[in-house]
């Protein structure tokens, strides 16, 4: 069986704020290669014979939805489908809502947990703004490390225990690429390191003795600045290390030295001209205008939904070859966008080995080489035989040719 059928989601959602609540789990979920099986709505009464339906038709079962006054009979009834409870999932959730509504956190309830039968179930009642949180911060980064045999199709110990050790391995390679754990065990195995050429070391060349004392002092592992990793003429403001200077777009204009003017108009590189699709997403920009570099650099800047709000959903755009120069911009410090060649894009150049940034992100080589193409929190995309593929660690997904392909991520990275 493979991977993809154990990640198909189906979802229950409680009566309320239906459309809204069911287009925030497909604008997640979906993108990130779970197809949604189902989707359900159910009153509180019906809950407990929904769960018996969507649990024989086995996936990842989702409850979402509901009021305030619902939540706690509705966590009632999942509990009590559940073999196996995790704690932690609600702990999480929790943290990460305070970060973004404050001390009003601790009255959220959710949980997490599986059935005897090993399915995983979330339950996450409240407005999509809640649902919103657990997905992008608890449920989907989390997804690729919770007990691996269920959810991504690997031989269970019992079935097969000559591929127990592998699994685990995989397991903790996902769990740290998606930055589930900070230090390996004694047990976990080693991680490859990618390296440029200028870090290769001449095996004749002789070492230079140290000074006293230095032998006994750590040293920390040289970080690449602002500068370096986003191709900047000049060094950030307050370059003392990422957190510094905060995420998001108005971070990255701030750490660019950028300006924006909103009363100018967007250019498009010719390139669009034959990308219906892509102009047809920019166009639904709720404002747009034009960012400037200190060494001149221009790009058009596209907000969902304003070029105002610290939260909103940014795309700048240039000129680049094999495809136009798109970035992220909200996703800063991060690097998510299209790579282009030479030295002038904000992001690696597409001529770059793809293996040490699929390595970075996925925590896995490419499956198959391909030209480097495109990157994205925990996904690289590359191109090959004249069509994109999206990797993420997990499986291939076929993007299609690379005006549909820059089409899609431009949908998918703006969606609020």
């Amino acid at each position: 069986m493979s991977a993809a059928d154990h990640l198909r989601f189906q979802v229950l959602i409680l009566d309320t704020d239906t459309e809204l609540v069911e287009e925030t789990v497909r604008a997640h979920v979906e993108p990130a290669g779970h197809p949604v099986e189902s989707v359900r709505i159910v009153g509180l009464g019906e809950l407990r014979g929904a769960l018996n339906e969507a649990l024989d038709r086995r996936g990842v079962i989702l409850l979402c939805g509901g009021t305030h006054q619902e939540a706690r009979p509705a966590m009632r009834r999942v509990r009590g489908q559940l073999e196996d409870e995790l704690p932690g999932f609600a702990e999480v959730f929790r943290y990460a809502a305070y970060a973004r509504i404050g001390a009003a956190a601790m009255f959220t309830d959710a949980t997490a947990g599986f059935t005897a039968e090993g399915t995983p179930v979330f339950a996450v009642p409240g407005p999509a703004g809640a649902l919103r949180i657990a997905l992008e911060g608890v449920i989907l980064p989390g997804l690729h490390a919770l007990q691996p045999g269920a959810l991504l199709g690997w031989p269970h110990p019992e079935e097969d225990p000559e591929d127990e050790a592998l699994a685990a391995e995989v397991a903790l390679r996902q769990a740290r690429a998606h930055g589930l754990l900070d230090d390996p065990g004694d047990e976990a195995p080693t991680e490859m390191v990618s390296v440029t050429l200028g870090e290769l070391r001449d095996p004749d060349e002789a070492e230079e003795p140290s000074l006293p004392g230095e032998a006994d002092e750590p040293s920390l592992p040289a970080q690449p600045s602002l500068q370096q990793t986003w191709g900047l003429s000049e060094p950030a403001p307050y370059d003392l290390g990422v957190g510094e200077l905060g995420k998001g777009w108005k971070a990255a204009v701030k750490a660019f030295r950028a300006s924006v003017d909103k009363k100018d108009h967007p250019f498009l590189p010719d390139a669009f001209m034959a990308m219906v699709r892509a102009r047809e997403y920019l166009g639904t920009a709720g404002e747009k205008g034009v960012m400037t570099l200190p060494d001149g650099r221009r790009y058009g800047i596209f907000g969902w939904p304003d070029l105002r709000g610290p939260s909103s959903k940014v795309l700048i755009i240039g000129a680049g070859e094999p495809v136009p120069e798109i970035v992220a911009l909200h996703r800063f410090p991060e690097q998510v966008g299209t790579c282009v060649y030479g030295e002038g894009g904000m992001l690696p150049s597409a001529d770059l080995l793809p293996d040490p940034y699929s390595e970075e992100r996925t925590g896995f080589p490419l499956k198959e080489w391909g030209q480097l193409f495109g990157l994205g929190v925990h996904t690289v995309y590359v191109q090959r035989d004249g069509r994109v593929v999206s990797w993420n660690g997990m499986r291939e997904r076929d993007q299609g040719a690379p005006g549909p392909a820059v089409a899609e991520l431009i949908k998918e990275w703006s969606k609020r």
